[in-house]
C-alpha cells in the first residue's frame, strides 16, 4: 500500500501541533524516564533505559532542527539519523562536547534501528549508559538555551 502524500493543509497542521517545545518536554520527559530505570545491572536489562535515552537524544536535536524545518522534512531529510541530526544542529549553534560527539557518532541509524528492534549481531562499539546520561544532561541544557534565546519557552512562536 503507498503512503498518500499529505496536503499543504495537512502538513501545516502537523508543524502547529508538533513544534520545539513540544518536542523538547518529550525528549525532557523521556530523560527523566531513561534515569529512572538506567541502574539496572547491565545486559539485556538496560535495553529499556538505553533506548528511552537515544529517543531522548533525537528529540533533543529535533527540538532545535524543529523551528527551522517543518515537522514532515524532520522525517523525511533526517528520520532516526542522529549524526546528521547533530551535524546540522551544529551550523545552527549547537555546542556538543568532544565526548557527547563521540557518542552521537556511535548512534546511526543502523544502531538506533539494530537496537530498537533487536536485531541480531554486532553494531561495534555502544555508549553506555553514564554515556547516554551524560549526552542527555548537555543537550538539555545547550538546547534549552538556544531555545531559549528564540524565545520558544516565552510563549512566542519559534
Amino acid at each position: 500500500m503507498t503512503k498518500r502524500k499529505k496536503t499543504p493543509a495537512e502538513i501545516l497542521d502537523d508543524n502547529e501541533r508538533t513544534n520545539s517545545q513540544g518536542l523538547f518536554l518529550t525528549a525532557h520527559a523521556y530523560w527523566e524516564a531513561a534515569q529512572v530505570l538506567a541502574p539496572r545491572k547491565g545486559g539485556h536489562r538496560n535495553r529499556p533505559a538505553e533506548h528511552l535515552f537515544v529517543h531522548a537524544i533525537e528529540l533533543y536535536l529535533k527540538s532545535l532542527l524543529g523551528r527551522l524545518y517543518g515537522v514532515e522534512e524532520l522525517r523525511t531529510q533526517f528520520s532516526h539519523n542522529i549524526p546528521k541530526l547533530q551535524a546540522e544542529a551544529k551550523k545552527h549553534r549547537l555546542a556538543v562536547s568532544r565526548a557527547d560527539r563521540k557518542v552521537l557518532a556511535m548512534l546511526t541509524v543502523k544502531y538506533v534501528l539494530h537496537r530498537r528492534y533487536l536485531y541480531t549481531g554486532s553494531v561495534g562499539r555502544q555508549p553506555t549508559i553514564g554515556e547516554l546520561d551524560r549526552a542527555c544532561k548537555n543537550l538539555h541544557r545547550n538546547v534549552f538555551a538556544l531555545l531559549g534565546k528564540a524565545g520558544v519557552f516565552e510563549g512566542k512562536r519559534a
